[in-house]
């Protein structure tokens, strides 16, 4: 890429130039993208082994489904550091990564409120009965 620049640039081509130019100077950023990428599916794997594993000992229902989601989990993220390092659509990227995440978060909030709620209840009843029962 540099021969092809200077070629250009000697002949007077200063557009050519400027284009092998920029190449040259993204092809870094290529390189460090694939590599998120590769590093980024190697750590998404060893997480959904290590989740899979850790859930199926402690005997979980759905260890596979939940293994699989964090894996897809760690997988977008590379997939959204990639494509940080490329810039290309770094702000809607960062919004639409921000939203996701708290979307997932919002979900899990509410499922877990709404279906804990008798089982809380429940712990609270019981709290307050043993705080009255040594009261008396």
């Amino acid at each position: 890429m540099i021969v092809l620049v200077t070629v250009s640039s000697s002949l007077g081509l200063t557009a050519v130039a400027n284009l092998f130019n920029r190449i040259a100077l993204y092809l870094p950023n290529i390189i460090v993208a694939v590599l998120i990428i590769i590093f980024g599916t190697l750590l998404a794997r060893f997480i959904n082994r290590r989740v899979f594993a850790w859930l199926r000992n402690l005997g979980v229902d759905g260890a596979l489904t939940i293994s699989t989601i964090s894996e897809y989990g760690v997988q977008l993220f590379a997939v959204f550091v990639a494509l940080e390092q490329l810039a290309i659509g770094t702000q809607l990227l960062t919004t639409a990564f921000a939203i996701l995440f708290g979307a997932i978060y919002l979900a899990l909030a509410l499922a877990f409120g709404l279906s804990g709620r008798d089982w809380a209840a429940r712990v609270i009843d019981r709290w307050s009965g043993s705080k009255r029962n040594t009261k008396s």
